[in-house]
């Protein structure tokens, strides 16, 4: 199927787009509120600092090799086109079918739970400091750590009056991790206590950070765009037919629920033949990979497309009965409906059956 599909086609540019920036690497100790979520890398604070102490142990490095490996491998693929390695990998047979590097963070995530996890059940069932004798590890690695930040947080304040709340928050729950850790480490901290203190940081770090990124929405506002013209459309009762938009006015969640059937819409994985018909129908060149049909070239779909005249007829022959659009269309075999909302809703006078009968004489 897929060799049947756009995705087959990917460039290396397109295979590699939204690689991580390096910039972003910052990340892994400082989180990024509001953040677009293609570059959420942050795995938490209590994780980065348990795995951080975990490393100042030869037992913890060996058995957890592949996780340690894992973490490093994703930040090489996730940086993309900016590494050697991510502009090869999507060279690969199977890869080459992958788009946005930065997706394999995921995996990342997955590492640095399993790693905290693993050392938060070591801590747990540390014994009494007297029948264990030395001390497990060594703290002067998240202890650097934590000092860093807090020297450059202390420069920030300095130099600019104000450090920014991301920044607060990233070397607030890195500092009392490192605290509680050492605390534990030294037995000043029962197990049952400090797994509860361990527990309650994870969830307000995480919590708090991915609570920032879901921007809510009331239903009812989301449902509301394209309202008025599905309304419109939604009136002829008729037979079957199919909407198109050049400029993505009808939204898919909105249609649906007026059980409204598309002939364009959003997909990464469009069949080619039916990509090739459409750049023909809606007179919109397809120049590479798009996970939109029709193509939006900058992203502003409301006007992208408003230089490209439709074709009615092969847009007929596609079941298309009306034609909504942001943006004018001026040709002869569209008939003006009415004004909806900030589109025109078009009729399609050359608007062909779901189905019919046709002789070889027909045109």
């Amino acid at each position: 199927f897929t060799r049947l599909t756009t995705r087959s086609a990917l460039t290396p540019a397109d295979n590699l787009a939204l690689s991580l920036p390096p910039s972003y690497l910052a990340n892994l100790v400082i989180p990024n509120f509001q953040a677009y979520a293609e570059w959420v890398i942050y795995p938490g604070g209590v994780a980065l600092i348990l795995a951080l102490f975990g490393m100042s142990m030869p037992e913890f490095r060996k058995r957890n090799i592949f996780y340690i490996g894992t973490i490093l491998v994703s930040l090489l693929i996730a940086l993309g086109s900016t590494t050697p390695i991510g502009t090869l990998l999507f060279q690969l047979p199977g890869f080459d079918l992958l788009r946005v590097p930065s997706r394999i963070i995921f995996l990342l995530g997955w590492a640095f739970a399993i790693l905290a996890a693993d050392e938060i059940d070591f801590l747990i069932k540390l014994g009494p400091t007297e029948k264990r004798g030395k001390l497990p590890g060594t703290g002067l690695l998240i202890v650097a750590v934590s000092g860093f930040l807090l020297l450059i947080g202390l420069g920030l304040w300095i130099y600019t009056g104000d450090i920014p709340f991301s920044y607060l928050w990233g070397s607030s729950v890195t500092l009392m991790t490192t605290l509680l850790v050492l605390l534990r480490r030294s037995d000043r901290i029962s197990g049952r206590s400090w797994v509860f203190m361990i527990l309650v940081m994870i969830c307000l770090d995480l919590g708090e950070v991915n609570f920032s990124n879901i921007h809510f929405r009331p239903a009812i506002e989301v449902l509301q765009e394209g309202e008025p013209e599905s309304s419109i459309i939604a009136l002829d009762k008729g037979e079957l037919f199919r909407v198109y938009s050049p400029s993505y006015s009808l939204p898919q969640q909105t249609a649906v629920t007026n059980y409204l059937e598309l002939a364009d819409g959003i997909d990464p994985l469009q069949l080619k033949s039916y990509v090739a018909y459409m750049q023909n129908a809606t007179g919109i060149p397809f120049l590479g990979y798009s996970v939109t049909l029709p193509p939006f070239r900058t992203a502003q779909p409301e006007i992208d497309n408003q230089e490209y005249i439709p074709n009615t007829k092969l847009l007929g022959q596609l079941n298309v009965k009306y034609i909504v659009s942001f943006f004018p269309l001026n040709d002869p075999n569209l008939v003006f409906q009415d004004k909806a909302g900030n589109s025109q809703v078009y009729k399609n006078k050359d608007y062909r059956p779901r189905v019919w009968i046709q002789s070889n004489l027909d045109p």
